[in-house]
């Protein structure tokens, strides 16, 4: 569907442009994301929000986050310079499979922000994150880092597990069934 926002804007957590910093929006105003090679505007499946920050999940499996980037700008050489950028529109995060740029079809099914951070759930159960938290140090739009890789969790509530992660009966008990982010934290709950 079409994003639309509304409220407090002093990191640019509404998407709004360059022209909109610390603007309280007291209407709903469209937030336009738009695909950084074509140029159209995609649907939004998903929203999250952030202390600092906002992203959504599009219907072709893209991330998009705007607001603030956690003052870990990298300079040309690719070193963190810890310059503070403020990203001013939804802007697309780099190194992640999409249902477009994946064979296997694994491609991102959920998101949540914690105040810096950003953690992605992935459809083979991974999940990625972007952002400062305890463990992970790195902007915003950096690329994302894998925090949990798929079949590393494994459910035995359903049986005894096999070395594929599935139980004798076959049901798949690997991977995750729920995830939240909160401040500086992501919580998981294993598939059963």
């Amino acid at each position: 569907g079409v994003l639309y926002g509304w409220g407090k804007n002093e990191r640019y957590q509404l998407g709004l442009g360059s022209d909109s910093n610390n603007r309280c929006m007291a209407e709903g105003q469209h937030i336009e994301v738009v695909d950084p090679e074509s140029g159209t505007e995609l649907h939004v499946r998903k929203v999250a929000s952030g202390n600092n920050h906002s992203a959504c999940l599009t219907d072709c499996g893209g991330v998009f986050a705007w607001g603030r980037n956690f003052g870990l700008e990298r300079s040309v050489d690719g070193e963190l310079t810890g310059n503070v950028v403020d990203v001013v529109q939804p802007t697309l995060i780099r190194g992640l499979p999409t249902s477009t740029t994946q064979a296997n079809d694994v491609r991102v099914v959920d998101i949540s922000c914690g105040s810096h951070h950003l953690a992605m759930l992935l459809s083979d159960g991974s999940v990625y994150g972007v952002g400062i938290s305890t463990d992970l140090k790195q902007p915003l739009l950096d690329e994302a880092v894998c925090m949990l890789p798929p079949n590393d969790i494994i459910s035995q509530s359903a049986g005894r597990p096999t070395s594929d992660g599935s139980d004798v009966s076959g049901a798949d008990t690997t991977g995750v069934r729920q995830f939240t982010s909160s401040f500086d934290r992501t919580l998981i709950i294993p598939r059963d």
